[in-house]
């Protein structure tokens, strides 16, 4: 009796987690305060569905993913403190690939979301927090190997670029908080697991 041959074709569905890194740079527009950087980090943890085509060797799909974040950074504000964070991050993607039997080498590009958040107090009465929903693009790409024939493991990297947004906290108790335009980009290194239902 033939075995059956290894396909990707099929539904798909699993869970990953790793480690991401980000750059916000903030710019006053009114130009009153100078221009500040500051660099986040922290773990992320989600899961993943996606549909799968393969022709010969090449494999096409489409994917989205969820996944809470941990990307942030905090500083000290006077007697207080002020944290910059990244909650969340999902994306809807193409993907195409290239398989050697059980092994995908796959590239990766689309649409990307996250929040960034703002939260400061200043020790004697004074906050300020901000929630900001952001849209961007994704690029990456990973390895993906079937070490059972419904189940897989992967390794992906991915570049998220969210642009520039005006931002604006609100604020209470004498902390004045100042309207910043927003330049925010993410990187992540995540490790995954799929089961496929072909």
């Amino acid at each position: 009796m033939v075995a059956p041959v290894f396909t990707w074709t099929g539904l798909y569905l699993g869970a990953h987690g790793g480690y991401g890194w980000g750059r916000m740079i903030g710019n006053d527009p009114t130009g009153l305060t100078p221009d500040s950087t500051v660099d986040n980090k922290g773990g992320v943890a989600g899961g993943q569905i996606g549909y799968l085509y393969q022709i010969n060797a090449l494999v096409l799909g489409i994917e989205g993913t969820f996944a809470w974040a941990d990307i942030k950074s905090s500083t000290t504000l006077g007697a207080g403190t002020a944290t910059v964070k990244n909650d969340y991050i999902g994306t809807v993607a193409g993907r195409a690939g290239y398989a050697f039997d059980r092994a995908l080498l796959y590239g990766k590009g689309g649409v990307a979301f996250t929040r960034d958040r703002a939260d400061a107090t200043d020790g004697i009465g004074g906050s300020s927090t901000g929630r900001f929903s952001r849209t961007g693009y994704v690029v990456g790409g990973g390895l993906e190997y079937a070490f059972l024939n419904n189940w897989s493991a992967r390794v992906e990297y991915n570049y998220l670029d969210f642009g520039s947004q005006l931002e604006t906290p609100s604020s209470a108790g004498g902390l004045v908080a100042t309207p910043m335009n927003v330049k925010n980009t993410i990187s992540t290194v995540t490790f995954g697991v799929n089961y496929h239902l072909n």
